[in-house]
């Protein structure tokens, strides 16, 4: 049996005759569609008219009856051949307990892929397909992220380990040259001092404050 749904569905729920149902009308409609009876003629003479929308008044047409209960049994089945592919699952981990997580997840979906062919469960089919290809493309997603910061890790790392080098290369330079020890050496202040050492060390590149 369906248990009554929320009426959080988005606007093409709330438009539809389910969502203008109290919960317990919503759920004997549920039931009776799915065990198919009483007749759809008696769920129909039973059901309440539309409350509002352009067929206020009218009652419910056995049209949308049959839309409803083709709805209804897609997602039971779905439900089914999710607990089946679950069972089947657990007693495969209980058979071979060494067997991995990314196995037994590969060989639970193909098991519901089967089922729901075998079922020609379409909807079911076309929805776990859709669930498959989308985890694939976020797990792709995600890789090429983790990719590319590692790459701009790298490439910092290597300016990094660069600057350290030519740094500790130039002061050897500037170090030997006995203008930099006449400048450390000599009178003026000791922001007088870091400008000249600044210019003779890093030349164009070194701008005052």
């Amino acid at each position: 049996m369906s248990d009554a749904p929320t009426k959080k569905r988005g606007a093409q729920w709330a438009n539809s005759y389910e969502a203008q149902l109290s919960d317990s009308d919503l759920l004997w409609l549920h039931t009776a569609l799915l065990s198919r009876t009483p007749s759809d003629k008696a769920i129909r003479a039973k059901m309440p008219p539309w409350k509002s929308g352009p067929r206020t008044g009218q009652p419910v047409s056995f049209g949308t009856l049959s839309n409803i209960r083709a709805r209804l049994e897609a997602e039971e089945s779905y439900r089914d051949a999710e607990q089946a592919a679950v069972a089947l699952v657990k007693e495969r981990q209980e058979r071979e307990p060494g067997i991995s997580e990314a196995e037994l997840e590969e060989y639970g979906q193909r098991v519901f892929t089967e089922i729901t062919i075998h079922r020609q469960d379409l909807k079911g089919f076309v929805k776990l397909r859709s669930a498959r290809n989308k985890a694939k493309l976020d797990q792709a997603k995600l890789a090429l992220s983790q990719q590319a910061e590692a790459r701009q890790r790298e490439a910092l790392a290597l300016e990094q380990d660069r600057f350290r080098r030519d740094t500790c290369a130039l002061f050897l330079k500037w170090a030997e040259d006995q203008r930099a020890k006449d400048i450390a050496q000599g009178s003026g202040t000791n922001a007088e001092k870091i400008d000249a050492l600044g210019q003779l060390m890093f030349g164009g590149d070194w701008k005052t404050a």
